[in-house]
């Protein structure tokens, strides 16, 4: 075993490091062993200090200085030999740099206050100029808030560091980075907790002496911090040359350590595709099928930039409208352009009923339509939620075919007579009131409405067409429910209308009244006018002398679904039902009522008849519902967007790109996934459960620029560190189902 330094008095001096001073013979070698005092005053008298062993003194100089003497220690217990010349003690190493520093301190502090006491002195301790974005601030005080406190404060503040969150405060007066802004990230842990999922798990927890070195002299928090100031990642007074946080602060927290982008970083696997998307769009087949075609112009009809347009900042690219974009082929699905079965949907509908059986079980019911066609829609269901005499009997009704009562029971019986004045009543009463009926209706469910909520839910439903259907299909109605009101129901036992349904467009029937009188007729010359521009040659028609186009001269008679081609409310006949017709793409009254009807757990039959595949409109083909929490879906009517998507970690400046792909442009970075099958989003409601159209990005596109020789490779030159919190879209309602699959 090596030993360091020997202890005995025979063999070695023992050092004294701590102390200020020393020996002066140090430098000799011949160093004393008791040293001078603590003032540096050399305190030896004689050259030994006798040690009493039993009755005698004895020599205890050492062989250093010629061994023990001759005569011997005094009777006394004294040494015989004194010393007449002492050694003048020195400072050690030690004292000296600790005084050095002393005097420097001093010299500082004494500097600064000269400084400070000069007109000028703010300029000596300035930290360097601002950045470009705060050059106009001339005020210490705006951000520091020890500035007011003098020179004291200052110093304490810049030891201490407890003013920290103070300064921060005084940057969120400018920058607004949301109600958590020195959280990590800007969020809650809730909300960031399915972000660090992505992350890659730290091998170690700890942070490693080289980590702790450096907290200490940037003054960095530690990993578990739960709060963050903005000196944490953000260093002024660099000038131009500020920057934001650099590689070592992100790697501070994220436990998977790389040198560079190009030399580590994690891959992208399926960046940036991890959702389906919020408008259903099969790029593969659109291309493949429907822009394959000899005639069509394939550069143009596949070009993304036809769809997709950059933002105004350059940085993502958003969907062009829908005008611009599919308005060409899907305008017409969406108005019911060659659509088989009914192109609106069946609002207010007469139902099919077996009235042959409810006579013969002595039911009376007025008069009803016979083979009406009809159903009891979803919305009569919604509407009738505030009678109570139907709400008895729903129950009973379920599952019961209104088309056949032959083995019906007597309850059953009763029940379909009860929906029937229900019915009845629906429609007199919306005949009477209007829309300030259905909003009472859709009060009890939805709660308050304001007009323009009644409006919108009505689809601006017009006093003829409600009193037209109620004429032609129930007359007498009123008369009939007065009857069945006051218990005369014997009345009521007919096939017959208290008033015979008829044509009131074709309503030929005359009074007295309307015969004109021969004295009635009265005709002056000179009210009769023939210019010569007015009479008709035999070869000129009223048509051609009008200018009509030849193939409106002979036209076909339309029908009610026809005339509301255009949208809006229509009368059929052949079911007894008033539809509503969609008013094109973003029909207000299908919007809305997609969006709240789903908030209705008691009615999800409602959501799904507007939602389901082939219903008017076929919303459901292009856009998406998403499952949120707590059984929640959205509907996704806009693309991603800044409003509707996540919080953003990467910025991708798409513009400034461009003109680096050359000829590849977006197939670049975004390349076809030949086998993906979209159709299978939409069969749940999990945005995350998706087959995308194309492959993931592959890391070395970026990294054959993005290296240390070439291109910006920090961290910040990609990633953002604030969250900008996704903000409610107008057009993306949160609704809820109770069964969503």
């Amino acid at each position: 075993m090596r030993v360091l330094q020997r202890f005995s008095y025979r063999d070695s001096q023992y050092a004294r490091p701590n102390q200020k001073w020393i020996c002066g013979r140090t430098s000799d070698g011949q160093e004393c062993e008791i040293g001078p005092n603590p003032r540096g005053k050399c305190i030896v008298e004689a050259e030994c200090t006798p040690r009493k062993e039993g009755s005698r003194w004895h020599c205890t100089r050492t062989s250093k200085f010629g061994g023990p003497c001759s005569d011997g220690p005094l009777p006394n217990g004294n040494c015989c030999l004194s010393v007449n010349a002492r050694c003048t003690p020195i400072r050690s190493w030690r004292s000296k740099r600790a005084l050095a520093s002393q005097w420097l301190a001093a010299a500082v502090v004494g500097i600064i206050l000269v400084s400070l006491g000069h007109n000028n002195g703010s300029f000596f301790i300035s930290p360097g100029a601002l950045s470009t974005t705060h050059s106009q601030l001339s005020d210490c005080g705006l951000c520091h808030t020890a500035f007011s406190g003098g020179p004291q404060d200052w110093v304490h503040t810049a030891l201490s560091g407890e003013r920290r969150h103070d300064d921060a405060k005084a940057c969120l007066d400018c920058h607004d980075l949301g109600n958590m802004p020195l959280k990590q990230h800007g969020i809650e842990a809730q909300t960031s907790a399915p972000i660090k999922a992505h992350w890659p798990s730290e091998a170690d927890p700890s942070p490693g002496i080289t980590p702790l070195l450096r907290n200490i002299v940037w003054n960095f928090e530690t990993r578990n911090s739960d709060s963050l100031t903005c000196a944490t990642c953000h260093k002024e007074h660099q000038g131009a040359a500020f920057s934001d946080t650099e590689n070592v602060a992100c790697l501070e927290c994220h436990g998977n350590k790389f040198t560079g982008f190009s030399e580590g970083h994690p891959g992208y696997e399926t960046y940036p595709y991890k959702r389906r998307t919020r408008i259903n769009f099969d790029h593969i087949k659109h291309f493949d099928t429907h822009f394959n075609s000899p005639s069509d112009n394939q550069q143009d009809l596949s070009a993304c930039i036809n769809c997709h347009q950059p933002d105004p900042d350059g940085i993502s690219m958003v969907s062009a409208p829908f005008a611009d974009a599919c308005g060409k082929c899907h305008t017409g699905q969406i108005e019911g352009e060659g659509r088989a079965t009914e192109k609106g949907i069946a609002i207010l509908s007469l139902p099919d009923i077996d009235t042959w059986t409810l006579a013969e079980r002595n039911s009376p019911i007025g008069y009803w339509p016979e083979q009406t066609d009809g159903e009891l829609t979803v919305f009569m269901d919604m509407f009738l939620s505030n009678d109570i005499q139907y709400q008895n009997v729903k129950l009973i009704l379920k599952d019961l075919d209104l088309t056949d009562l032959s083995d019906a029971s007597s309850a059953q019986i009763a029940a379909v007579k009860t929906l029937v004045w229900a019915v009845k009543n629906l429609f007199h009463q919306t005949q009477l009131y209007g829309p300030r009926y259905l909003k009472s209706q859709l009060e009890h469910t939805f709660g308050p409405l304001s007009t323009t909520d009644v409006a919108t839910l009505t689809g601006y439903l017009s006093q003829d067409v409600i009193e037209n259907a109620v004429q032609h299909w129930l007359p007498g109605v009123a008369d009939e429910i007065s009857l069945w009101n006051s218990g005369e129901e014997e009345r009521l036992i007919s096939e017959t209308p208290l008033e015979e349904p008829g044509d009131l467009a074709n309503n030929t029937k005359t009074t007295d009244d309307d015969i004109l009188l021969d004295d009635e007729i009265n005709l002056d010359d000179d009210e009769i006018s023939l210019a010569d521009d007015d009479i008709l040659l035999d070869d000129e028609t009223a048509a051609e002398k009008n200018n009509i186009p030849a193939t409106w001269q002979n036209p076909t008679p339309k029908t009610a679904e026809d005339w509301a081609s255009a949208g809006g409310w229509y009368k059929d006949n052949n079911t007894y039902s008033l539809r509503y017709r969609p008013v094109g793409h973003a029909d207000n009254f299908l919007m809305l009522w997609l969006n709240i009807s789903g908030q209705l757990g008691t009615f999800p039959d409602l959501f799904t008849s507007l939602s389901k595949e082939g219903s008017p409109g076929i919303c459901s083909k292009c856009h998406s519902v998403d499952l949120i929490m707590d059984s929640q879906i959205q509907i996704n009517w806009a693309g991603a967007s800044a409003e509707t998507s996540d919080p953003a970690l990467v910025d991708y400046p798409h513009v400034s790109h461009f003109g680096i792909m050359k000829d590849t442009t977006c197939k670049t970075c975004h390349n076809l996934a030949k086998s993906s099958n979209p159709a299978k989003n939409l069969v749940t409601y999990d945005p995350a459960v998706f087959n995308s159209n194309f492959t993931a990005l592959d890391q070395t596109i970026c990294s054959d620029c993005h290296s240390t020789e070439s291109a910006a490779n920090a961290c910040t030159t990609c990633h953002n560190y604030h969250f900008v919190r996704p903000r409610p879209s107008q057009q993306a309602t949160t609704v809820r189902l109770e069964n969503p699959q």
